[in-house]
């Protein structure tokens, strides 16, 4: 996907693109190497149409974020025949129709629409709500209700889980 829902964005992938094989001509490099989550959830992928004619690329996976907030909670995020989704937060307007569908709903980047999930999230009672700060970093906070997650708490580095709670 190359666009959000207010913008077209390829025009500012290139440009991005054009500055690192810039400084890869500067340095005199023709090797890029790329780590942390390349493949899930990130924008690396808008990148790669333009750099891959142009240089060696080599991806080094890390640990997703999502693998990180499930192992700090600690709990699954799927097992057996349980299902997932996973949205950006600003896709969240329709969290209790999924709620119907599956068993786990993980939204990324929260902060951008606090306020909406929340208003939302009382369509959620028979599920457990994590938010997840920074996990698995010195920073990280965890909290299990979402009303208590202070304003200053909110951040890019953030994951709200919505977990169906047993019966």
């Amino acid at each position: 996907m190359k666009k959000t829902k207010e913008t077209d964005l390829e025009a500012h992938w290139k440009i991005l693109s054009d500055e690192i094989i810039k400084y890869l001509n500067l340095f005199g490099k023709r090797r890029f190497y790329y780590s942390w989550r390349p493949s899930f959830l990130f924008y690396f992928f808008y990148l790669y149409p333009f750099l891959k004619n142009f240089a060696e690329i080599e991806i080094v996976p890390g640990v997703s974020s999502l693998s990180a907030v499930a192992s700090v909670i600690p709990t699954n995020l799927s097992i057996a025949n349980e299902k997932i989704i996973i949205l950006p937060a600003n896709y969240a307007d329709n969290l209790k129709k999924y709620g119907k569908d599956f068993d786990a709903l993980i939204l990324m980047k929260p902060h951008k629409n606090w306020q909406k999930i929340l208003k939302l999230a009382e369509n959620l009672k028979n599920y457990q709500s994590f938010y997840v700060k920074k996990a698995t970093m010195l920073e990280e906070k965890i909290y299990t209700n979402l009303k208590e997650v202070p304003e200053e708490e909110l951040d890019y580095f953030s994951i709200v889980i919505f977990k169906k709670r047993e019966d």
